[in-house]
């Protein structure tokens, strides 16, 4: 064979075996992404639910089943898992009903409201008001998660007396240029108002945090009515970002797992930053008006009850 010839030969060879690596890998990255972009939401909670013998409950296939009650009942939710019913995807609560495993519609469920302060927003049907723009000149990087998108979002409170929403708005871009310091949001009992591209990074929480986490601040309301607006606004508005994101409604955890955080859950679990808000306002606002305490957990329950309802 000619020299030539076979040199040829062997740089098509080559080509092909470069060809079929780039191939398998846009190969993996087709299926990484496939993985990230349908996976159904599954994860524990711990609640109480009324259910009614006329509800559509759900075996543990998702077909549906007699419900085997013959009053109302008080049952437990264990956990949520997200299932695909007619080539759409419905979020079930996973309960136990006379010894049996059933999954009941989230839409459908009423949760019983643990704390008093979250009793008093059902009692308020629950508000809605939606997030208006006010989008400010602010430098944003996109997200360190493999998706680029926010893992979950951070609560901050702004620790002043008496200053309003535009009154933080305002000195917050003013000092930006200096502190660096930006959220993506800032919610009161009237108004929910981003400022910022929730797709990419806020710079509100430290360097262990801000790569991961979508941002919004709370004033400090001083009426109790207005406090009680002032929280089912933020967690109608955690509701919706986490329903936009597709992520679960959990707790933040010291591993880093979980997806609603505190500044200072921040600062005790992943370090970085050394804020302990929004503890204080909370537990002084709750122990002052309700003589109890309200605590992230009891923030999560409300949160859930809102995405349910999305």
């Amino acid at each position: 064979m000619p020299v030539s010839k076979y040199y040829r030969k062997k740089k098509k060879r080559r080509q092909l075996v470069v060809i079929g690596i780039f191939l398998l890998i846009l190969l993996a990255g087709f299926n990484l992404y496939q993985h990230y972009a349908m996976q159904l939401l599954t994860y524990p909670t711990n609640q109480t639910a009324y259910v009614t013998p006329d509800q559509d409950l759900r075996d543990r296939r998702f077909q549906a089943t007699q419900n085997p009650l013959e009053a109302s009942k008080t049952v437990a939710i264990s956990g949520y898992r997200e299932h695909f019913i007619k080539g759409k995807s419905r979020l079930f609560a996973e309960i136990t009903v006379a010894d049996g495993t059933y999954y009941l519609p989230a839409s459908e469920v009423t949760i019983i409201q643990d704390n008093p302060i979250n009793q008093a927003i059902a009692d308020l049907n629950y508000p809605k008001i939606p997030t208006s723009q006010d989008k400010k000149e602010f430098r944003q990087l996109l997200y360190a998660t493999i998706n680029q998108k926010p893992k979950g979002i951070i609560i901050h409170e702004t620790g002043n007396d008496g200053s309003t929403l535009d009154d933080e708005i305002t000195y917050m871009v003013n000092n930006y240029r200096q502190s660096g310091v930006f959220v993506h949001s800032f919610i009161d009992a009237d108004r929910v108002v981003a400022i910022a591209d929730t797709n990419k990074m806020a710079q509100g929480a430290g360097p262990q945090a801000n790569p991961y986490f979508l941002q919004f601040e709370m004033t400090r309301e001083a009426d109790p009515n207005r406090f009680l607006r002032q929280l089912a606004n933020a967690a109608y508005y955690t509701a919706q970002e986490l329903h936009h994101y597709h992520l679960p409604v959990t707790v933040g955890q010291e591993d880093g797992q979980g997806t609603i955080w505190t500044h200072d859950m921040v600062s005790r679990y992943l370090g970085g930053t050394d804020h302990t808000d929004p503890v204080d306002y909370w537990t002084s606002m709750a122990n002052y008006y309700w003589g109890v305490d309200y605590t992230v957990d009891d923030f999560t329950q409300l949160v859930q009850t809102y995405y349910n309802q999305l």
